[in-house]
């Protein structure tokens, strides 16, 4: 069931009770949150200036090196019968758009099943942001939803991905503006993967040392929250008019 948020007064309430993790990117790689799910550089660690203090920096060239997050469960969008709500928030800047896409985040260690579970990226065949989920066997039975825009180049933009756990439940906002485009179905999807697969920053799993499935770009201020859905409002009050709202004060 998806959590719900309480006002008083017209006051929003701290959203930290529905945080599951939170990467701040401020020259460490962990989550800073108090699940404290980790997170560590493959490759050297590499930090710029961020849309808040510093971020994840993956450059714009051909370097192989991204944030690889140990396997658990709260980073799986499943209660093992039904997907379950959920949100991904991020800063996001992109240098350049080169090869299969920009990964910025997805649990999909390989092709074969059970080792992909989401992915959410900038796709060059669809030259937008793309989410996919995976269900069963991995490129047979996918729902994908596409935003509307694509992102700029060399510009802070915030994206979040939001879902009800309904099978075509997904939005995709840009700066809190939702942008959401089609959804479609694949095969016959079920419910997530729930799987043994990092989850990766940066760069896409099931090729991971290929430099045309790499972010050419940087990551900042990456939010999760297992179990429960923002809503718009709660975007927006996180973008703040270009801003930000940033841990722990959000």
């Amino acid at each position: 069931m998806s959590k719900r948020f309480t006002y008083y007064g017209g006051i929003q309430t701290s959203l930290l009770p529905y945080l599951t993790a939170y990467w701040t990117a401020d020259n460490i790689a962990t989550d800073v949150h108090v699940n404290n799910l980790g997170g560590a550089w493959v490759g050297s660690a590499n930090y710029n200036t961020g849309i808040n203090n510093n971020a994840f920096d993956f450059e714009n060239n051909s370097t192989i090196r991204y944030v690889q997050v140990p396997d658990n469960d709260l980073l799986s969008f499943t209660d093992g019968t039904n997907d379950v709500p959920f949100t991904i928030n991020m800063w996001t800047y992109f240098y350049s758009f080169f090869g299969y896409g920009n990964w910025l985040i997805n649990r999909r260690d390989s092709n074969s099943t059970p080792s992909a579970e989401f992915q959410f990226l900038y796709a060059t065949s669809y030259s937008t942001i793309l989410f996919t989920k995976f269900s069963q066997s991995v490129n047979s039975n996918i729902v994908e939803t596409v935003s509307s825009v694509a992102p700029s180049l060399n510009t802070w933009e915030m994206w979040t991905l939001t879902s009800d756990g309904s099978k075509f439940g997904e939005k995709i906002y840009r700066n809190g503006v939702d942008v959401t485009g089609t959804a479609s179905e694949f095969g016959t999807y079920l419910k997530m993967n729930n799987t043994n697969s990092t989850t990766k920053f940066g760069q896409a799993g099931f090729l991971s040392s290929d430099q045309r499935a790499k972010h050419r770009g940087m990551i900042d201020e990456l939010a999760i929250f297992n179990g429960t859905e923002l809503t718009q409002t709660q975007i927006q009050d996180l973008y703040n008019g270009g801003v930000g709202k940033f841990y722990p004060n959000i």
